[in-house]
């Protein structure tokens, strides 16, 4: 398999750019993946090109984590706040 031209990325951000449809719309329209409208969408908007296991393995070198959310809803009931006294 070889990678997407050159040419195809930037219709596909011209595209994105001027409201043209949905990401997977877009996808749909240019025969590709929902994940490399993503992809090139963190590229243009980073200035660089890093594939996500490269961004990952970056992340874990730094010891960040990627968070869900920012504040788990359950942290705060009483049932868990009983479980933590009793932990």
């Amino acid at each position: 398999m070889h990678p997407y031209s050159l040419d195809l990325r930037q219709k596909v951000i011209a595209a994105y750019e001027n409201h043209e449809g949905s990401q997977r719309q877009l996808a749909s329209r240019f025969k590709v993946s929902l994940g490399f409208i993503q992809n090139i969408k963190l590229e243009q908007n980073l200035g660089v090109q890093v594939s996500i296991s490269t961004l990952h393995y970056f992340l874990q070198k730094l010891k960040l984590t990627r968070k869900k959310t920012f504040h788990a809803d359950q942290a705060e009931t009483e049932r868990v706040q009983n479980l933590r006294v009793e932990y």
